[in-house]
């Protein structure tokens, strides 16, 4: 993945590049991406996220009267 940086001050501009970039990669890169910034916002969290690991899901019943 290309990471060049570019200087945008406008934010029109911002989104049209941005939506532009994103269209310019191929689908496997973008699910590649999507994967790297999920593994990133985890650790973040302080949850360890392994390859081929699940997510554990907290499942809450509540009855209501």
């Amino acid at each position: 993945m290309d990471k060049t940086i570019q200087k945008v001050t406008d934010p029109q501009k911002q989104r049209e590049e941005n939506f532009r970039f994103w269209q310019n990669i191929p689908m496997g890169e973008r699910l590649g991406a999507i994967y790297e910034l999920s593994v990133d916002a985890y650790s973040l969290k302080g949850v360890s996220y392994e390859d081929g690991e699940r997510l554990r899901r907290t499942l809450v019943r509540v009855q209501r009267a």
